[in-house]
């Protein structure tokens, strides 16, 4: 790829079901090529100057829509400090919004009390490690974020995951007592507990350290130093500058449909660019390099998710560089 034309929103396969380094564009003349490759032709341009350096220029993120049927093993994930020191990988956080509910769903998540990492071990042996968790009735339109070292496990709920770039999983066991490395879903680094005790978080969890509830669109579901994402309510058009974020934006449309035009042509205070449809639940992409645009409702209403990755501080660049 040559770079001499202007970056625009992208678009996916219909029913893509991740979006990471690897999906394929499917709309303009970028169409066909994947994320990885355009970031490499674009650099800043793609995902932003801050963006680009922070993260080396490899896409930070990963967002994927999961239908959770069984129930999963119990699971955990490094922080970026283990993670970088062990694999020279990221570490994993996680937002979950819930799309849908089963009558009979379930989240488990961290401890209802204090544990030691002996007897979350002899538990997870016996299959006795459920009472010991904190359980959730979830619901549609509710969300939680799972830190570094929570255990957690789920059933019965479709989600829309945001979590880092980062295959630094831990499965620790299956809720009866299975060995969950039998289980058919593979993890990168764990096939088992053994690295995980020492990252495991044994202390009850404080409520204050996440928010599972309704989510609104007066605050952000998660402002993580890696992510921030946001669920808007579209009843106007919204006009959006990419320059003042320094980073690319995701959008992902939860309820109806919405568009996104561009200013590419302006005549007095009409704006007359291209326009992009946004299905619901269809992930669409706008580059960094953007133009401000506005991203408006069809049919009055609609209710999208916007993604981006925030400014950190210097200190926490530094962590990141190195």
């Amino acid at each position: 790829m040559i770079n001499t034309k202007k970056l625009y929103p992208f678009k996916f396969a219909e029913g893509m079901q991740i979006l990471d380094e690897n999906s394929i564009v499917n709309n303009g003349f970028l169409a066909e090529n994947t994320l990885d490759e355009i970031i490499d032709t674009y650099l800043t341009e793609a995902l932003g100057e801050k963006v680009f350096h922070r993260f080396k220029g490899i896409f930070p993120i990963n967002v994927s829509i999961r239908d959770i049927r069984e129930t999963t093993p119990l699971l955990t994930h490094p922080d970026d400090e283990t993670s970088g020191a062990r694999y020279n990988a990221y570490g994993n956080t996680k937002t979950w919004l819930i799309l849908s509910a089963d009558s009979d769903a379930r989240l488990y998540l961290g401890f209802n009390r204090d544990m030691t990492a002996a007897e979350f071990y002899d538990r997870c042996m016996k299959g006795t490690i459920e009472e010991t968790l904190n359980l959730y009735i979830p619901k549609a339109g509710e969300y939680v974020n799972i830190e570094p070292g929570c255990v957690y496990a789920a059933s019965g709920i479709k989600i829309i995951e945001v979590s880092e770039n980062s295959d630094a999983t831990y499965k620790l066991c299956m809720l009866d007592g299975k060995n969950a490395a039998d289980e058919d879903e593979k993890f990168v680094y764990s096939a088992g507990m053994s690295e995980a005790m020492d990252i495991i978080r044994y202390k009850q969890l404080d409520g204050n350290e996440f928010y599972f509830g309704p989510a609104l669109s007066t605050k952000p579901l998660a402002e993580k130093k890696q992510y921030s994402v946001t669920q808007r309510f579209l009843l106007n058009p919204m006009n959006v500058s990419p320059s003042t974020l320094d980073s690319f934006i995701i959008y992902i449309c939860l309820k109806g449909k919405a568009k996104i035009r561009t200013n590419d042509e302006i005549t007095g205070s009409i704006l007359k660019g291209n326009t992009y449809d946004i299905g619901e639940n269809e992930i669409v992409l706008v580059p960094s390099i953007m133009e401000d645009f506005e991203i408006s409702p069809e049919n009055g209403k609609s209710v999208i998710l916007e993604i981006t990755v925030p400014e950190v501080t210097a200190e926490e660049e530094d962590k990141y560089i190195k």
